[in-house]
């Protein structure tokens, strides 16, 4: 059977030290020094947004941006509260995750394999997601090719597989315009409540939002039981019955990315892609640092990737990019 996701995913010496300190302000103050060195560009991007209202409505915090989106999420997590006393309280500290998520979800989201490096306090590097393509091992030259090829564009159609709350689809909306379409894939059935309420509240006409486990066969599949962003379909027999669908089973007669997120099921989605990738030859970013069967997923889906035809470039912490043309 494969790991659980606490196991699956080998987290930082950070989260792995963090995670045994018992709740207290101590805590807190230590949390702030690792934030305030490492994350000094984060906290300044927060305290760049213009908020214009945050509260609570209907089950759910949220942030509405002046002349812009309005962004719903859950309450923030105990351990940000050092770092919300050193940003300037722009909201009370309920709502200030979502200010984080803003900024690490939608102005900068996972689905997109570009991301700038920011200088940080202790002298190295610190970047909004790793594996972008400025981490990756090529020329210059390459990485601006790159780049421009994995920059979403207005009428393009993004499948957005492990869309989450929704923050990285609402950014993704907007970068493909009226004339194209996202469709985001979200099967864990509360995640999906949030996600689609930050879809209907912005009005969002291009998204399509399939609530079903994105697989390689369509049928029933159980999504096993974790925290809710770590939610899997390959966790074993507990959990929840969920439908499954493929991607091939969709018949699009166009897309131009397919971005996935899904927690180590990444291998079975593309399964079940095969016809679509082998017929339009969308870019691809795959999360390949989730671990199976004691190796990261990425070491199997490169391999998979290039017998489909494409090329692969892989991150320092194994996002899988990859093309054909």
């Amino acid at each position: 059977m494969d790991k659980t996701f606490p196991e699956r995913v080998k987290g930082s010496l950070k989260n792995r030290v963090f995670s045994k300190i018992p709740e207290s302000r101590a805590k807190d103050w230590l949390w702030w020094q690792y934030m305030r060195g490492k994350f000094g560009a984060l906290r300044k991007e927060i305290l760049n947004l213009d908020v214009e209202e945050s509260g609570w409505s209907e089950g759910f915090y949220f942030v509405k941006l002046r002349g812009g989106l309005t962004f719903y999420d859950w309450e923030t997590p105990q351990s940000f509260r050092s770092f919300w006393a050193h940003s300037n309280k722009q909201t009370d500290f309920l709502t200030f995750g979502v200010l984080d998520d803003i900024v690490t979800r939608y102005k900068y989201p996972q689905a997109i394999p570009i991301a700038p490096p920011f200088p940080s306090s202790f002298g190295h590097t610190c970047y909004h997601h790793s594996g972008s393509i400025v981490d990756m091992e090529v020329s210059p030259e390459q990485k601006l090719l790159l780049t421009e090829r994995f920059t979403p564009r207005s009428g393009d159609v993004f499948l957005d597989v492990g869309a989450y709350i929704g923050f990285g689809t609402m950014r993704l909306s907007e970068l493909v315009g009226s004339k194209g379409k996202v469709i985001a894939f979200e099967c864990n059935p509360d995640i999906q409540r949030l996600l689609v309420k930050n879809v209907l509240e912005n009005k969002l006409s291009n998204v399509t939002v399939i609530g079903k486990g994105v697989w390689n066969k369509n049928e029933s599949v159980m999504l096993g039981d974790a925290e809710p962003q770590g939610r899997s379909l390959i966790e074993g027999t507990s959990g929840m019955e969920i439908e499954g669908i493929t991607i091939d089973s969709l018949k699009l007669d166009r897309v131009n990315f397919i971005s996935m997120t899904i927690n180590g099921a990444e291998l079975e989605a593309l399964e079940g892609a095969r016809e679509t990738l082998e017929k339009l030859h969308p870019n691809l970013s795959i999360i390949g640092w989730v671990y199976r069967e004691g190796q990261p997923i990425w070491k199997r889906v490169k391999p998979m990737l290039e017998s489909f035809g494409y090329t692969c470039l892989v991150g320092g912490r194994g996002r899988v990019i990859a093309w054909k043309d």
